[in-house]
């Protein structure tokens, strides 16, 4: 399992937030856990979501954090998953002496 964690500022010290990660595996946009602060001269807070894989590969993953003005920031990064822990990749790999 994978944990992000996002953290950002708004000017808007009073504004609320939702948030939402895309992991980049085509499993769509899912809600965050959001923590915040609202303390002049701006909120600031983290946006937390965990994902797991189902292959090795490189994803560009993105978090979008919108306030309740409506206003809206973004971010993405590459992430590259090397070592997955997967059913059905090792239902076909056996090693030598186990088949």
């Amino acid at each position: 399992m994978l944990t992000l964690t996002a953290v950002f500022t708004d000017p808007g010290w009073c504004d609320t937030h939702t948030a939402t990660w895309d992991f980049g595996d085509c499993t769509g946009w899912i809600p965050a856990v959001v923590a915040e602060t609202h303390e002049p001269p701006a909120g600031q807070g983290t946006a937390v979501a965990s994902h797991v894989y189902d292959g090795c590969g490189t994803f560009l993953v993105g978090c979008a954090v919108v306030d309740d003005d409506g206003g809206v920031g973004t971010d993405t990064r590459v992430v590259r998953v090397t070592d997955v822990v997967n059913g059905r990749v090792r239902a076909w790999f056996r090693p030598p002496g186990l088949r």
